[in-house]
């Protein structure tokens, strides 16, 4: 996924990179404006790619595979 904001300086006509693992593939674009709300002192932070990977995959990962269930055990009080 990727995700530009991005701020046109022709009326009618945008262009961007894609990354490679996109061209030859379906794609859909969106878009919209982004509101301000009239607040000029909020900014919002820019993420890299890089960026948003790294936290997404700060994740914990836990293997299921050898779990086995126990349905008297889970039903104990």
């Amino acid at each position: 996924m990727i995700r530009k904001i991005i701020k046109p300086k022709t009326k009618d006509q945008l262009q961007f990179k894609l990354p490679e693992e996109y061209l030859g593939k379906e794609i859909e674009v969106i878009a919209f404006d982004i509101e301000q709300n009239g607040n000029e002192n909020k900014k919002l932070k820019s993420w890299t790619i890089e960026e948003i990977e790294s936290h997404f995959n700060k994740g914990v990962l836990i293997s299921t595979k050898d779990f086995i269930f126990n349905r008297d055990e889970a039903n104990e009080r």
